[in-house]
């Protein structure tokens, strides 16, 4: 990653940094980047996805909803042995 120094920022600059910074509950860095990539129409929606679909593959439509269907009857069993 590269670093940069900004100097002669007006107080006035880092208090409003400061104050975006809290109410989103982020460090002041964090928003000062998250600023300039919607300044400059930069995409910061390319987060890292955590789920295993890469190693175990993924339910299509029509795989989930059969699914869905098929557990119905275990819903009617699990209402015969205990009251919900």
């Amino acid at each position: 990653m590269i670093q940069i120094v900004i100097r002669n920022l007006s107080q006035k600059t880092y208090e409003q940094l400061k104050m975006i910074a809290n109410k989103n509950k982020t460090s002041i860095n964090k928003t000062i980047i998250a600023l300039l990539h919607k300044s400059l129409g930069i995409d910061d929606t390319t987060k890292k996805i955590r789920d295993l679909s890469d190693i175990a593959g993924k339910w299509s439509e029509d795989e989930f909803n059969e699914f869905m269907t098929n557990i119905k009857v275990l819903d009617a069993i699990v209402m015969l042995f205990y009251d919900f």
